[in-house]
């Protein structure tokens, strides 16, 4: 996936959560008042309206992108997209729950291996490059 659908990504994914933000913060003013609640609702809302300029700017720049950056809008404007998977909001008593715990376990030995290894090998390296005899001086000339 090229890196300007990346982006684009992103910036819708940041344009909705300030003004995430923004909304979540004139309800609290709403109901508390103070000044800290009101500043972060003109943040919110603030950072979203910038974050449009910059993403209609940016999709200019990008024509190309056309039906394909329609598409990405749509998927992630669809609520079942960003509702959890079952097994990650299921009981944690399940055996599906016991098996993602062990591969995530599996998966972190594995790196950790991976990076003792590694160290282990530049220690060597270093190790030999200490006793390996230091190059003679050259004669210029000679």
């Amino acid at each position: 996936m090229p890196l300007r659908y990346v982006h684009l990504g992103f910036i819708s994914a940041a344009t909705v959560l300030a003004l995430g933000l923004g909304a979540w913060s004139v309800g609290a003013w709403m109901e508390e008042g103070g000044a800290q609640w009101a500043t972060l609702a003109v943040v919110g809302v603030g950072g979203a309206v910038g974050l449009v300029f910059y993403g209609t700017r940016f999709f200019r720049k990008m024509r190309g992108l056309g039906v394909v950056t329609l598409v990405f809008g749509i998927v992630l404007s669809a609520p079942e997209s960003v509702l959890a998977c079952p097994a990650c909001v299921g009981t944690t008593d399940s055996p599906l729950a016991t098996g993602m715990n062990l591969g995530i376990l599996t998966l972190v030995g594995v790196t950790i291996t991976m990076l003792l290894a590694m160290g282990a090998f530049f220690v060597h390296l270093a190790r030999r490059a200490r006793l390996a005899p230091a190059p003679s001086p050259r004669r210029e000339g000679a």
